[in-house]
């Protein structure tokens, strides 16, 4: 976030649980860093969003985004499963 802003970026740093669904809807521009629990699900601070947000069909087509998920490669069949 600090990189960002340097780069006069306007950043907010927000916890996938508090975002809303306007709040994605009016977003143009998402990293989301995230990462994996177990066998890929995700963590637990992150669920609620995973429930909500994810089963949803959301307008996003003006949101460009990048994820970086992270996740350990001892489960290889379901590495980072909540980042894809």
């Amino acid at each position: 976030a600090t990189s960002l802003q340097e780069a006069q970026q306007a950043t907010i740093v927000k916890p996938l649980q508090q975002l809303t669904e306007s709040e994605l809807q009016q977003a143009e521009l998402v990293l989301f860093v995230v990462s994996t629990y177990g066998t890929g699900e995700a963590p637990d601070l992150a669920t609620s969003f995973s429930k909500k947000m994810m089963k949803q069909s959301l307008d996003l087509s003006s949101m460009q985004f990048a994820v970086l998920a992270l996740g350990s490669k001892e489960y290889p069949e379901s590495f980072c499963s909540f980042g894809h």
